[in-house]
């Protein structure tokens, strides 16, 4: 089977050279490498094109959704795989993966295990704790998702559930198709290889971690229903307030300190943000004209 790779980038002159060269040093070499720049104001087009890949470029910023559709759109081989750019692949993470599709027919998609490669900064160590991109340390037959900074998928599934939601702009694209592929074969696989691995290479503050700990609630919440009511801005409270707790607690109950302050920050950051996010929605809907009383 023919295997392309894409990369989405945005801004990731860092990092993007590392992850190139990981691709061009697989155990099983992809067929073809596409890196589909989003807009980036940095050099990561200049430094992408000095390897022998396919650049793509988008001349406005369009979100990640738009980004992987891109990369879809382009690619050519029968088995499509995705690493996020600033993400390292250990040499044999394409072959693992490309070998479960190739000797499991009823398998859709397969992804590896992301591993934060830092650690010393409050902001990563707040990351691997409570944000992974993995489903732990041993292997998974079928999994309701995958992660999508390190997955492989058939063509024609990805083409037949529709691709990538474009409204995903940050996160949540990767939750969505899947559960899309799975509601188009709900008999089709998505098999997660914890040996299959990538390695995060990004380096996190409290301020980038607090926002990505939003967005992993708001995208999927908002897209689907706008929080244009009271009453869902109370389930949207209780729901985030309730995994956030859980995660001041397990700081708590294993002595991280410094990660249950961020934790405890969290809880109200997310909460002030969905308040914010329910008043804007009222005042378009009032200046609309269909606004009712609360």
């Amino acid at each position: 089977m023919k295997v392309s790779v894409y990369v989405p980038c945005f801004n990731g002159e860092r990092y993007i050279a590392q992850c190139i060269a990981s691709l061009l040093t697989q155990t099983r070499r992809p067929d073809e490498i596409i890196v589909v720049d989003d807009g980036s104001t940095d050099r990561s087009p200049r430094v992408a094109s000095a390897y022998p890949v396919r650049l793509i470029r988008h001349e406005q910023n369009q979100g990640l959704g738009a980004t992987r559709s891109t990369g879809v759109r382009a690619a050519t081989g029968d088995l499509i795989a995705s690493i996020d750019a600033d993400c390292f692949a250990r040499r044999d993470w394409l072959e693992r993966l490309t070998r479960i599709l190739e000797s499991t027919p009823d398998a859709i998609g397969a992804a590896g295990q992301l591993i934060e490669a830092n650690y010393d900064r409050i902001g990563d160590r707040w990351r691997t704790h409570h944000l992974p991109q993995n489903h732990g340390a041993n292997p998974l037959p079928d999994v309701p998702y995958l992660h999508g900074a390190n997955t492989l998928f058939r063509r024609e599934a990805l083409l037949a559930a529709g691709g990538y939601d474009q409204r995903f702009r940050t996160n949540g694209e990767d939750f969505d198709i899947c559960r899309r592929l799975k509601r188009k074969q709900p008999a089709g696989k998505l098999v997660y290889d914890s040996g299959a691995v990538v390695m995060h290479l990004k380096e996190d503050t409290v301020a980038s971690v607090l926002r990505a700990r939003f967005r992993y609630y708001y995208y999927p919440m908002a897209i689907y229903r706008p929080c244009d009511r009271v009453d869902i801005l109370w389930r949207r409270l209780r729901q985030t307030g309730r995994a956030n707790w859980r995660t001041l607690r397990f700081d708590v109950r294993h002595k991280f300190y410094g990660l249950a302050l961020v934790s405890a920050v969290g809880l109200v950051y997310v909460a002030a943000r969905f308040v914010a996010d329910y008043a804007r929605n009222r005042i378009k809907r009032v200046a609309s004209g269909a606004g009712k009383q609360v």
